[in-house]
């Protein structure tokens, strides 16, 4: 065997080192479910890292490396994170409030104000900041 093909056998072993995840300067105000998620998606990728490092050499490691990587991102999300008390004022605005407004096309909407972790437009629910 040629050193060219060892050496592509080599890299091929090897996985790149994923982009780390940009953590926001804000900070990282919860509801209790936004909470949750993030503990959830934590023990998830704990089950998922376990099962893939189970799998030795013949394991994905750049999806190994991709899992660590949202690990850290996270676990680092949830250590930060700041529970918000549920909304229960009709008159003030906060995460977790239900807001019901009059879009520019005179439809009405309502939306939720969220953690930025569990912000998805298309299900109304928008990130507080």
């Amino acid at each position: 065997m040629s050193r060219a093909f060892v050496n592509e056998d080599q890299a091929a072993a090897q996985a790149d080192q994923p982009v780390e995840r940009r953590v926001s300067e804000q900070p990282n105000y919860v509801t209790a479910s936004g909470l949750r998620q993030l503990q959830e998606r934590v023990a998830e990728l704990n089950a998922l890292r376990s099962e893939l490092q189970a799998q030795g050499e013949r394991g994905d490691k750049q999806r190994l490396a991709d899992t660590e990587r949202d690990l850290r991102y996270f676990s680092a999300r949830v250590q930060s994170a700041q529970v918000v008390p549920a909304a229960t004022s009709h008159s003030k605005v906060q995460i977790g409030s239900r807001v019901r407004f009059v879009d520019g096309q005179d439809q009405e909407q309502v939306v939720r104000l969220v953690g930025e972790d569990e912000a998805d437009a298309g299900r109304g629910l928008i990130n507080w900041g």
